[in-house]
C-alpha cells in the first residue's frame, strides 16, 4: 500500500485540549478531542495507533519534542516508553519550531 498509512496525528488548536485525529490507510477520518494539561507548547505529531495505545497503557504523561525525535510515555511507578513519531502532510501545523523544550501532556 504504498502512500497509503494508518496513524494518529496529535495537534494541540485550543489550549487545554488534545486533538487525536485517526487516518487509516483508505483515507477516512475520525477526530476526537480530550481535555489535556501541557507545559509549554507540544508539537503536532503523528504516531503509530497501535503504538500510542501501547505507550499510554504504560503511562499517561507523553513528552514530546518535536516531530523528529521520539516521544516518551511515563507511567507513575517510573515505567516508560519510547515512541518513534511518523511524518505526516502538516497542512495547518501551529507547531513551534523555536521551542524545542519537551511538553509533557498529561489526561485532564
Amino acid at each position: 500500500m504504498i502512500g497509503k498509512s494508518n496513524s494518529v496525528c496529535l495537534t494541540w488548536e485550543t489550549p487545554g485540549y488534545l486533538i487525536l485525529t485517526h487516518r487509516d490507510y483508505d483515507t477516512i477520518e475520525a477526530t476526537l478531542q480530550v481535555p489535556v494539561t501541557t507545559d509549554g507548547h507540544p508539537p503536532a505529531i503523528a504516531f503509530e495507533p497501535k503504538y500510542l495505545a501501547d505507550a499510554i497503557e504504560i503511562g499517561a504523561i507523553l513528552n514530546l519534542v518535536d516531530k523528529l525525535n521520539p516521544g516518551m510515555a511515563t507511567g507513575p511507578s517510573g515505567n516508560f516508553c519510547l515512541l518513534m513519531s511518523l511524518r505526516f502532510n502538516e497542512g495547518t501545523n501551529t507547531e513551534d519550531t523555536a521551542s524545542k523544550t519537551p511538553a509533557p501532556a498529561t489526561a485532564a
